[in-house]
């Protein structure tokens, strides 16, 4: 049977009833709603609500006796239906058993009817500027949740399953030894901050990390917000088949690059990854496009990768930039914790690092890094010395400082890995070692 919105409407009416009947009868109930007064659709609702939360302010019991008092000193007894509204509420509800039920319900009809509100909103005014209103506002819509309380034994129980299994909660393989023994991979429900001055690194960075988790099997959703489809693979290709990434601008490949070429696009090919490179995203965007690829690949460890943060597109109006960035900082790290999946977050520095003896970043050389420094559970900046100091015989390696600058759940510190600058591939110092040793054998 279809439900048209008229019956929609009177079933959460009488949901409204059922809540406020329950309180009148059981006032300690209050206590369980959280929720504020504007998720009763019906505005006398509203009015007691509001009566029974300026009771709790008080300390006082609430019983259909107090709220009347309260009601007839908010002068709105009558605008409520009187006295004997109160009591038909009360008389109603037989028992407060399904109290839970009655406020999961309330929470999906508040959802519903703003949901309405918005569709109407963007219909009256079909701009780009409304579209992208309209995403962030149904975003904020989804984390809107009656769920039950966990209790300890729940946590417990989910730690011990942990314990079971035979790998545990190792997070998300970065490919570096050095770094997942100090940081323990990337964790899920956690936001990564991967920071450096332009050239240093910072995007092959976290498209070899990119890259080792597609090759275990999981998916990646790449957001790239400057660089097109087109360049970032080709890098990853670059990257995979180990040739030179000048090549693709002369062409001028040979017949060992272009069979190493065809080899990685056979491998790539297995991989399962969304690749999204329009500028100017905004965060509702990125969830939308993120919650299409948890769709459609439910059985899949994700990673989300975005670079970078500066280019995207804030909604709304803000005083200042570094509120905006605020906003998509904590929007993003909700993305996190929505999904339970780590979001990788690339970030450039403050050109004041470069006026310093020492040119090794720190956590406030992060553009607008206030709000980054408190959202961000992991930051990583990336140092080159090379970068800085010609060396006087040119290398096409790099070693690489990785310093972690934060780490909310564990230590911080400094580790190194080889920068193949020709490949855009990072490698462990040892592994680079070893292929070196391999070249002159």
């Amino acid at each position: 049977m279809i439900m048209n919105q008229k019956d929609s409407n009177i079933i959460y009416i009488e949901v409204e009833q059922a809540i406020l009947g329950a309180i009148l009868n059981e006032g300690d109930l209050i206590q369980d709603c959280t929720f504020p007064a504007e998720y009763f659709g019906k505005r006398e609702h509203q009015w007691i609500y509001q009566a029974m939360q300026a009771l709790q302010k008080k300390n006082e019991k609430i019983d259909i006796v107090t709220v009347v008092t309260q009601l007839q000193e908010m002068n709105q007894i009558e605008t409520v239906g009187g006295v004997s509204y109160l009591y038909d509420l009360a008389d109603a509800v037989p028992t407060t058993a399904n109290f839970s039920f009655y406020v999961h319900s309330l929470t999906e009809g508040y959802k519903l009817r703003k949901a309405q509100a918005l569709a109407l909103s963007l219909a009256l005014s079909p701009t780009v500027e409304k579209i992208n209103e309209v995403y962030q506002q149904l975003g904020a819509l989804q984390e809107l949740s009656s769920s039950s309380i966990r209790t300890i034994q729940d946590g417990l129980f989910d730690i011990y399953e942990d314990l079971l299994s035979p790998q545990g909660d190792i997070g998300v393989d970065t490919g570096l030894i050095d770094l997942n023994r100090l940081i323990g991979g990337f964790q899920k429900n956690d936001l990564i901050i991967i920071a450096g001055r332009p050239s240093t690194g910072k995007t092959a960075f976290a498209l070899n990390i990119a890259m080792n988790h597609l090759k275990n099997g999981g998916v990646v959703d790449l957001f790239s917000l400057e660089m097109s489809e087109d360049q970032l693979l080709k890098r990853m290709l670059s990257a995979v088949a180990r040739v030179n990434s000048k090549r693709w601008s002369d062409k001028n490949f040979s017949k060992e690059d272009y069979e190493k070429i065809v080899q990685a696009i056979g491998i790539m090919g297995n991989w399962t990854g969304v690749l999204k490179d329009k500028p100017a995203q905004t965060v509702a965007e990125i969830r939308s496009t993120v919650r299409q690829s948890m769709k459609h690949f439910p059985n899949q460890t994700h990673l989300i990768v975005i670079d970078y943060l500066q280019l995207i597109q804030p909604v709304g109006y803000f005083e200042r930039h570094d509120l905006a960035i605020g906003e998509i900082t904590k929007q993003l790290k909700n993305i996190a914790k929505e999904y339970h999946v780590p979001v990788v977050l690339l970030s450039q520095l403050n050109r004041g690092v470069e006026s310093r003896a020492d040119k090794r970043p720190m956590m406030s050389d992060i553009r607008d890094s206030g709000s980054v420094e408190q959202d961000a559970d992991v930051i990583i900046s990336l140092y080159r010395d090379d970068y800085y100091n010609q060396p006087s015989i040119p290398s096409s390696t790099s070693i690489v400082e990785l310093n972690v600058l934060k780490n909310r759940n564990g230590q911080i510190g400094r580790v190194e890995a080889a920068f193949q600058k020709e490949f855009g591939l990072f490698l462990n110092l040892m592994k680079h070692s070893d292929m070196q040793n391999d070249r002159k054998s």
